[in-house]
């Protein structure tokens, strides 16, 4: 027997929206992984339309850029942060946002004029500042926080 996922892109929006009327707040929609098995590509371009869906989140910058060529235009948020030097020049040119969670990428980022996000570990052990230093807090580019919950609510 072969086992089937049919998609069905009204049906996507209709939960979205169900979401939203329920939390009251835009939503993110975390897509990583290829949209976990269902196409990135494909699931991000009917969220795109979707009113309620104010950006994306993916795990790196290569899955960032593929959103971007396929035309995908909303905010995109690379929860992987960013690795080196080189990773700049494409935030800029792709307007993508990184999420910064070392010291390491925060210097890279400083003195560039990139939007970013940062990650406070909030018991997970893995990636994060136990706290906010004040030079990231005041930066100016800082537009977000976020955590990767340690356990549930």
């Amino acid at each position: 027997m072969r086992i089937v996922l049919e998609l069905l892109k009204e049906n996507i929006l209709n939960n979205v929206k169900n979401i939203h009327d329920r939390v009251k707040k835009p939503i993110i929609a975390v897509v990583k992984a290829n949209a976990y098995g269902m196409g990135s590509v494909e699931v991000s371009s009917v969220l795109e339309r979707s009113p309620y869906v104010k950006s994306f989140a993916v795990a790196c910058l290569e899955e960032a850029i593929e959103l971007r060529e396929a035309g995908i235009k909303k905010p995109i948020l690379v929860l992987g942060g960013m690795l080196g030097q080189e990773c700049s020049k494409e935030l800029i040119h792709y307007n993508i946002t990184p999420v910064v969670s070392s010291l390491y990428q925060f210097d890279i980022l400083k003195d560039k004029n990139i939007d970013f996000h940062v990650k406070i570990d909030t018991g997970m052990g893995r990636l994060g500042f136990f706290e906010l230093l004040e030079d990231i807090k005041n930066h100016p580019n800082l537009k977000g926080i976020m955590t990767h919950l340690a356990s549930p609510l």
